[in-house]
């Protein structure tokens, strides 16, 4: 068993990475200095989680009602240490422009579910303070399948 906590989170972008369906977490989120700031979609692997992919599909149903047709590409597993240290494994889902506008249509079930473009995502605080980690493996590296 171990000892840290180990979250999924997937940032669902388009095919030219120049749009990002992210979360939004609402004015009741449990820790003040976050509420309103943005999120990738996941949470907490589960002990019944056979892997962190499979974590990944089950926060997405819970949040989504919704599943990736193509499997999430693995971008990394990161060490973020802010209120608390935990370890991310994050994915990118990418979907067609059309497809990604369709599911941004779509009720979430925590927070709010924001299309964005790249340059918007840069002036929204976000939780856990990923921000750093999303700029550098997502959006400075660019489009990358």
């Amino acid at each position: 068993m171990t000892s840290f906590h180990l979250g999924v989170g997937a940032i669902i972008c388009s095919s030219d990475q120049q749009l990002f369906f992210v979360q939004q977490k609402d004015e009741t989120y449990p820790l003040p200095q976050w509420r309103l700031a943005l999120s990738v979609w996941g949470g907490a692997v589960e002990a019944e989680d056979e892997s962190p992919e499979i974590a990944l599909y089950r926060e997405l149903q819970e949040e989504l009602r919704w599943q990736p047709e193509q499997p999430p590409i693995f971008i990394g597993q990161f060490k973020i240490k802010s209120v608390q240290e935990f370890e991310l494994c994050l994915f990118k889902i990418i979907l067609p422009k059309e497809e990604l506008e369709q599911l941004a249509q779509q009720p979430v079930y925590e927070g709010y579910g924001r299309l964005l473009d790249a340059e918007s995502l840069q002036k929204y605080s976000w939780v856990w303070d990923l921000g750093t980690v999303i700029y550098q493996e997502i959006i400075e590296k660019g489009p990358k399948g």
